[in-house]
């Protein structure tokens, strides 16, 4: 008898834990849903964040998730694909399995202008 061993960083194994209102609910002023950013968070090299998508945006991000269940998808893909809105330059850098409706996305760190830190360190605001 021969069983299927599911891989378990495979984030479409993990899609039986998704329902309707783990997506983004937000709306834009047409009433159209829209992604839903957090705070930005940062280290020394990168700035992150977190995008949680909208229902159709997952239906998209996913059929390219079954093409390639470990490749990145591409600045290109965000904007012209799943039309996030956001500033140029984020980049997917990590599929979290458990929650394959969130991408975490990051950058590098711009230089802060002079004269000028975030005294913390670690939370800008959006």
């Amino acid at each position: 008898m021969s069983r299927t061993v599911k891989d378990s960083m495979n984030p479409l194994t993990w899609e039986y834990r998704l329902h309707g209102s783990c997506f983004s609910q937000i709306r834009d002023p047409g009433g159209n849903g829209r992604e839903a950013h957090s705070l930005k968070y940062e280290d020394n090299e990168y700035e992150y964040k977190d995008v949680t998508l909208t229902k159709k945006q997952y239906d998209l991000y996913r059929e390219q998730l079954k093409k390639n269940p470990r490749k990145f998808i591409d600045e290109d893909y965000m904007y012209n694909v799943l039309q996030l809105q956001q500033t140029p330059g984020w980049e997917q850098y990590y599929i979290y399995p458990m929650n394959p409706h969130v991408l975490c996305l990051r950058r590098p760190k711009r230089p802060s202008p002079r004269g000028s830190s975030n005294a913390s360190g670690t939370v800008l605001k959006t």
